[in-house]
């Protein structure tokens, strides 16, 4: 997990803040899940691109549907 606070949203921001977070906790990005919103940053060539390098799998959120929405959902169903 990794978390970073800019004054403005890049894609570089991003990638920067994931490379740190593994770096961080000594491992690749093999094999990992790299979970995301459909915004432009998260959906744009180098994020994209960044992803296929480290071995990611991309996963991205449905349109219109909410983690906080998904997460009550899985958690009122218990």
């Amino acid at each position: 997990m990794g978390w970073v606070l800019e004054d403005h949203e890049k894609s570089e921001h991003a990638i920067i803040m994931w490379k740190k977070a593994l770096e961080d906790q000594f491992i690749t990005g093999k094999g990992l899940t790299n979970h995301k919103d459909n915004g432009a940053i998260m959906t744009s060539h180098e994020m994209i691109k960044f992803v296929r390098d480290a071995q990611m799998v991309d996963s991205y959120s449905r349109a219109g549907y909410r983690m906080t929405t998904l997460f009550q959902k899985v958690y009122l169903e218990q």
